[in-house]
């Protein structure tokens, strides 16, 4: 995993930068062992397996990472899609 960049002071981000069948796993544990950091609320881990990235997101506090991973979602599925009828 790639150092951890620190955002708002309490934000944790990271990538895992290998890839293997157990990148899932791997970032979903990192996003937790990124909590035990002082001031830490948030975590997201981002890992990659083919054509596949994936984010693993954990918190303690206030911040509601399951509602920022929705939007990213969609987001990214909405760019992912005009990007590729740009292609037609």
């Amino acid at each position: 995993m790639k150092n951890a960049q620190v955002m708002n002071d309490s934000i944790a981000i990271a990538e895992y930068d290998k890839e293997d069948k157990d990148t899932n796993t791997i970032c979903a544990k990192a996003a937790d062992e990124l909590l035990t950091i002082s001031n830490i609320n948030a975590s997201f881990v981002l890992g990659k397996v083919g054509d596949k990235i994936y984010i693993s997101g954990r918190s303690i506090g206030d911040v509601n990472v399951q509602l920022i991973l929705e939007k990213m979602r969609r987001r990214w599925t909405y760019y992912i899609s005009r990007s590729t009828n740009a292609r037609c």
